[in-house]
């Protein structure tokens, strides 16, 4: 078991989640076909994760490195490599973490994102009051040290990326409105549409995240019992974050500050900027199938000595830095073709 660093200094972590469902519970995400449930599809992310961690690694030799999962990668193959040798080479470590909250609702999409609150609890319980502890999505690549981000966690308690969406846009089921009224429901101030903060990155001390913890037991209890009496429902880690942050009276520290930004490079929208390449962490969710797969090529050919690996060759297969390339119009062909081959599915089990 991964313990703190004991009452000098504290600890950093940097962890990547990748919960492996069962088929009976797999639900759908974004970007990604199939079901969370199939090989296939736990591998994306498995690639997207030890690409992630590894891009940090090439930046920053002392951060602790965790890989939070379910089910042990140590001897898992993914396209003939063994996770646990990348691993040990780059020093991340496995951390053994089971899903309790399950949500019993909406459970076609994202049925595993609350998982981040077993985690979560896992951390107030095992780590230091000093440690500090950042979570970053699967589809991060790190550009550069973490060194400011732990700076910034370590003076501020909590980071988290600030999105601002109108207040009757819906996300993920859910608008700023809703989540306002579900606040007022819980006992929260009452506002007309609360702060929304995304997924992609979060950082925690500890003393902040055992608060986290205790206001999320209460909301969950009230949320599955028989007769919430509650307008709505939580559907994402993303709402659930930002209801915890407006309850508790907690302002993180804005990590779209320079930090980290969602960066769309989707078929019909590409909104790629200049400023990009200063960023510390680039959020690239439509890149699962395309960029983390070249880069995990290059991850891979470089651990059977064929190459050298840095960080300029991972960013280079994203294309962030260059505007315009073939790649990404061969990007666009494959992502046109497999848009036409979902159609033609939905087609057919409509008319069966």
């Amino acid at each position: 078991m991964i313990l703190g660093s004991g009452p000098e200094q504290g600890a950093q972590y940097v962890g990547v989640l990748v919960y492996c469902d069962s088929p009976a519970d797999a639900s759908s995400c974004a970007n990604v076909d199939g079901t969370s449930g199939s090989t296939k599809f736990q591998d994306v992310y498995w690639r997207c994760a030890i690409t992630s961690l590894v891009s940090l690694r090439l930046h920053d030799d002392t951060v602790r490195l965790l890989v939070i999962s379910n089910v042990d990668p140590r001897q898992r193959l993914v396209d003939q490599i063994r996770l646990g040798d990348l691993m040990d080479h780059y020093r991340i470590e496995w951390l053994d973490v089971e899903l309790t909250y399950r949500r019993s609702w909406a459970t076609e999409r994202w049925g595993n994102v609350l998982f981040v609150f077993d985690v979560l609890e896992w951390a107030v319980d095992n780590l230091d009051a000093q440690d500090l502890l950042v979570l970053a999505d699967a589809d991060t690549l790190w550009t550069t040290s973490s060194e400011e981000v732990f700076s910034t966690v370590s003076a501020s308690g909590l980071m988290a990326y600030g999105i601002d969406y109108l207040p009757d846009h819906v996300i993920n089921g859910l608008t700023r409105r809703d989540c306002a009224k579900l606040a007022a429901d819980l006992g929260g101030d009452v506002t007309d549409a609360t702060p929304f903060y995304g997924g992609e990155l979060y950082g925690f001390g500890m003393p902040e995240a055992r608060l986290l913890v205790d206001e999320f037991r209460r909301i969950w209890r009230i949320l599955v019992s028989d007769e919430p009496q509650v307008c709505c429902r939580i559907v994402t880690e993303e709402h659930m974050f930002s209801l915890l942050f407006w309850m508790l009276r907690m302002t993180p520290y804005d990590a779209a500050n320079g930090v980290v930004r969602r960066i769309a490079t989707f078929l019909r929208w590409r909104d790629v900027r200049s400023s990009d390449a200063f960023l510390t962490v680039w959020h690239l969710p439509a890149e699962k199938e395309y960029g983390f797969r070249r880069a995990w090529r290059r991850v891979r050919s470089a651990q059977r000595g064929r190459g050298v690996l840095t960080a300029s060759n991972l960013e280079d297969c994203f294309d962030i830095r260059t505007r315009h390339s073939a790649r990404i119009l061969v990007d666009n062909a494959a992502r046109l073709w497999k848009a036409g081959k979902r159609r033609l599915l939905r087609r057919r089990t409509a008319t069966a």
